[in-house]
């Protein structure tokens, strides 16, 4: 009962602030250039004017090529009390490197290559200020989480050990109950998984899912799961529902971000704490365009940015959020 007091009065004290660039409405990005193989570019994308910023180049000499990532979305997360993101990236000699950006600038503040093994994601909790990683190992369809020690860039410890299943860079993460939650593919279903990441760590839960995610985004104000997904019924509809870790199945659809059948959710997203609102990139297949959708999960209101023409690519998405 003291525990439950305690969450609830923590949870009540958390004031979380939308961190804006320059008073501006935007998500910030690690993204790339089709005709430009060497460099990654750190920036935002202004919502509200729908144009990108760059606010550094880096040199994939430096911090790893994204182009030769495994899984679409680049390992990236950040850490507000710092005002600092990591990023993953493999190099030319198939290292892993870990990269610590200056997360208003991107200047690139360090990098780390004695990481092991590739990393699939990573997660920073923002209470515990501790670093985690979801990585492969040696062994096919085997995987760790770790938590990675900042000031070496190596492991400190091994959570959890997932076999006999194919991992994907869908992740989430609760600073709260201290889980690391992620899904992956076993006996051609997905499945949805919680490492927890402190009491020794240990796998909490391992559920079956009835449906194929797109993404997840967790928020501790509310303690739910949010999960993209098209609906299964007409394989048109792009949604966003309550993932039910008891059934495995969506408990609540909260919106339709498209019902169109030229415009395709894809697997980029983000997630608002302080105006509750899910954004994922789009792409309308006639005429072209890319594009940002968002959704409200408390009223369903839905919006649509259509981005400029360009040839630049995403890697990775993060929304700058300070809790005080």
């Amino acid at each position: 009962m003291q525990k439950i007091l305690f969450t609830i009065t923590f949870l009540l004290i958390i004031s979380i602030h939308r961190s804006e660039q320059q008073g501006q409405n935007v998500i910030h990005t690690l993204f790339g250039d089709r005709d430009k193989t060497d460099v990654v570019y750190y920036g935002y994308v202004d919502l509200d004017k729908s144009e990108y910023t760059i606010l550094n180049t880096l040199n994939t000499d430096d911090v790893g090529n994204p182009r030769q990532r495994k899984y679409q979305i680049l390992p990236l997360t950040y850490d507000p009390t710092n005002d600092i993101a990591f990023m993953a990236a493999v190099n030319n000699q198939n290292r892993t490197i870990l990269s610590v950006l200056n997360a208003t600038t991107g200047a690139l503040l360090r990098t780390f290559n004695s990481i092991p093994n590739g990393i699939i994601s990573l997660q920073y909790d923002i209470f515990n200020k501790k670093l985690f990683a979801h990585t492969e190992t040696n062994v096919d369809n085997v995987t760790h989480i770790v938590e990675i020690d900042t000031n070496a860039g190596s492991f400190k410890q091994i959570l959890g050990e997932i076999s006999g299943a194919k991992p994907t860079d869908i992740c989430s993460y609760c600073p709260i109950c201290r889980k690391y939650f992620f899904v992956m593919i076993e006996n051609d279903h997905f499945t949805y998984l919680a490492v927890n990441t402190t009491d020794g760590g240990g796998i909490s839960w391992r559920v079956p899912i009835n449906f194929a995610p797109l993404n997840i985004r967790f928020t501790y104000k509310t303690f739910i799961m949010y999960a993209a997904f098209v609906n299964q019924t007409d394989r048109i509809t792009s949604q966003i529902g309550i993932l039910d870790r008891t059934t495995g199945s969506i408990s609540k659809v909260v919106g339709t971000i498209s019902s169109r059948e030229n415009l395709l959710a894809t697997r980029f997203s983000a997630f608002d704490i302080a105006t509750s609102t899910y954004y994922i990139s789009d792409v309308m297949r006639i005429p072209f365009s890319r594009g940002i959708s968002s959704l409200n999960v408390n009223t369903s209101e839905t919006k649509r940015v259509t981005l400029p023409e360009n040839n630049y690519n995403f890697y990775a998405w993060f929304i700058k959020q300070f809790v005080q």
